[in-house]
């Protein structure tokens, strides 16, 4: 399948849903679910799905009546997704999002929590969240801004592309290449949506020591294998530059930098 550049594999996952779930999509999951405005009994697919942070949140908001799937196109992320107890209730499948293992006109919602950047075909992927979708079902997606307005993602890539390669910093700046709002606007138009609205949300990313939390950042990217096989000085040359870089934004509980993203709901005409 050819649904996203964003590939984890080994352990991956794991560290997936412990470093960067706990420090980033938690919180950001919260906010995509109430611009969503979930509603008891309601039809919801996660598109995707990851280790199902959103899913999740969005099983509690639908209630005992409602019904979540999700999908996603990387099998290890699913196979933790399908481990964790608070994801039980959680219909999960593999599938590409440019092909939705889903019927047509059987959602009431589709969610998409930082997936769209990725697909090789975004018209194509907006077209099966429509398909998807009843007639006056909604949407709603998560962006990131432009990296420039990402205080931590910047510094990360500037020190990737130094200590290792501008091939594998590539792997962490695509998720900043869907960051501005008329073309978005645009890819959401052509694929048949109404009422677009764009909200720009700014949200803290925690997380404890920043010497402790990177090399498990690095583990659940892709970017890990490159990390991994850096000299062990390069490697740690490469963290403490970033660790320097990020001390105005660190607390007494650790990191505290702002992070910037597009929340957008549409309808389906």
């Amino acid at each position: 399948m050819s649904q996203s550049g964003w590939q984890l594999s080994s352990d991956a996952p794991r560290a997936y849903e412990q470093y960067i779930v706990a420090a980033l999509f938690d919180d950001w999951a919260r906010e995509l679910i109430a611009a969503a405005d979930l509603r008891h009994g309601e039809r919801v697919l996660d598109v995707a799905c990851g280790t199902g942070i959103v899913a999740r949140h969005a099983l509690k908001a639908v209630g005992p009546r409602g019904t979540v799937e999700a999908f996603d196109v990387n099998e290890g992320v699913l196979v933790v997704a399908r481990s964790i107890p608070a994801n039980a209730g959680v219909r999960f499948h593999a599938g590409d999002a440019a092909s939705a293992p889903v019927s047509d006109r059987s959602f009431d919602v589709v969610l998409c929590q930082q997936g769209l950047q990725y697909f090789p075909d975004r018209p194509a992927a907006l077209r099966e969240m429509r398909r998807a979708l009843i007639p006056g079902g909604r949407v709603a997606i998560s962006l990131w801004r432009p990296i420039d307005r990402q205080p931590y993602f910047d510094v990360l890539c500037r020190a990737v592309e130094t200590h290792a390669s501008p091939e594998t910093a590539a792997l962490q700046r695509a998720a900043f290449t869907l960051g501005e709002p008329p073309a978005i606007r645009e890819l959401l138009t052509s694929a048949g949506f109404s009422l677009i609205r764009i909200t720009l949300a700014v949200r803290l990313m925690r997380a404890p020591a920043l010497l402790d939390f990177l090399p498990g950042y690095f583990s659940a990217t892709p970017m890990a294998p490159a990390i991994a096989a850096l000299d062990s000085s390069a490697r740690e040359a490469m963290i403490r530059e970033i660790e320097a870089a990020l001390r105005v934004y660190v607390d007494d509980s650790g990191l505290a930098v702002p992070v910037e993203c597009n929340v957008v709901t549409a309808q389906n005409a």
